[in-house]
């Protein structure tokens, strides 16, 4: 039974139109709706595997852009083949963090609201494992969360706004 303590009966009954929302994210998925969503969420995974990808990769071409979690790290490069899906990498969520050296993430955050691009800043104790790699110190970090609805267009527009800052 479905637990609904603390849950308001109207937000619950919006799960079903969410379940099918989420079913037919891929256009292709054929199936009952429990086939329909557990391919359609492959796929949406695989979509922002690749977004992510490019993402960090277009991150990584600017100058004084450290991308954190994958530049320097001690297993190697960043393959785009791997991203979460194979080889001794971990499943991730499609955000990625970064830092640009001497412009404060505040400042890289409001650039990039102020152009219609939605990141978080992380400053010092907001993030204890920031903290303990020393991003606080270096002025913070921005975290960009990728969903399903966005584009390489939205990662070419953060990217171009980043690059115009370094």
């Amino acid at each position: 039974a479905l637990e609904r303590d603390g849950i308001s009966p109207g937000l619950l009954g919006g799960v079903p139109a969410v379940v099918n929302h989420l079913a037919e994210l891929d256009e292709d998925a054929t199936g009952t709706r429990r086939e329909r969503l557990a391919t359609s969420l492959a796929s949406t995974s695989e979509y922002l595997g690749g977004l992510a990808d490019y993402l960090i990769d277009g991150l990584r071409d600017l100058d004084r852009v450290h991308v954190i979690g994958v530049d320097g790290e001690s297993d190697g490069a960043h393959d785009d083949s791997t991203w979460g899906r194979q080889g001794n990498h971990v499943d991730r969520l499609p955000r990625v963090s970064f830092l640009v050296q001497g412009i404060e993430a505040a400042s890289v955050g409001e650039r990039l609201l102020s152009n219609g691009v939605v990141a978080q800043t992380v400053g010092l104790e907001e993030s204890a494992l920031f903290d303990q790699m020393g991003v606080a110190e270096m002025g913070g970090a921005v975290c960009v969360a990728l969903a399903p609805h966005n584009t390489q267009f939205d990662v070419d527009l953060l990217v171009r706004i980043v690059g115009g800052m370094v």
